[in-house]
């Protein structure tokens, strides 16, 4: 299993950008049997409250 975490969504773009990406796809895909792909993004944490 292969997990990437990006900070934000232009960190992926640049990343998905630039090919490295698909590279890394094509060297693993022969090995697969399956392929799930999230892409989800997460919002600032709230704030505690302070007592």
């Amino acid at each position: 299993m292969v997990v990437a975490v990006f900070d934000s969504v232009e960190e992926l773009d640049a990343v998905e950008g630039d090919g490295k990406v698909e590279e890394a796809k094509a060297s693993v895909r022969p090995l697969l049997d399956e392929v799930m792909v999230l892409d989800f993004v997460v919002g600032d944490a709230p704030t505690p409250a302070s007592l």
